[in-house]
């Protein structure tokens, strides 16, 4: 962790801070979000969150921790016509994103990914990435002065 760039992490976590997501040293974890299905006629089918947890246990596979919710679907959630028609829901949960891992107190949070059911049966999956990862990744600078090339092309 760069002590000029984040301080408050440096001083909390070390200026190393391997992502480790609570497994050994030397061992991978796997944590699923989201299961689609695929038919021959190339119809895609999601999985609903409940039925994502009874699939993952029935193959002996871990799915992403819950942090929140589930939340109560209005429609201010679906689209926002702010910035790029983003919904609401992502800039409302960005929060989420931040603070120590659940899965491993030693480092921060990498992100959180927000699962959105709707009434008529649509899902979306958002994720969003902690502003200190992006920092910690070089995905960006936390100089203010920084202009992400990207946003203003």
């Amino acid at each position: 962790v760069d002590k000029k760039e984040l301080p408050e992490l440096a001083q909390q976590y070390g200026t190393i801070m391997p992502w480790r997501y609570g497994a050994k040293v030397g061992e991978t974890k796997l944590f699923v979000y989201r299961i689609t299905m695929n038919n021959e006629d190339g119809i895609v089918t999601e999985l609903s969150w409940p039925q994502v947890k009874k699939r993952c246990g029935q193959l002996n596979l871990q799915h992403v921790p819950e942090i929140a919710g589930p939340h109560l679907w209005h429609k201010e959630l679906q689209v926002d016509k702010g910035k790029n028609g983003e919904p609401l829901a992502k800039r409302h949960f960005e929060w989420l994103a931040t603070g120590a891992s659940l899965l491993d107190p030693t480092h921060i949070r990498e992100g959180v990914a927000i699962r959105i059911e709707t009434p008529d049966g649509r899902i979306y999956c958002l994720k969003e990435k902690s502003y200190e990862f992006k920092v910690l990744e070089g995905i960006i600078k936390s100089d203010a002065s920084y202009v992400d090339t990207e946003e203003t092309s």
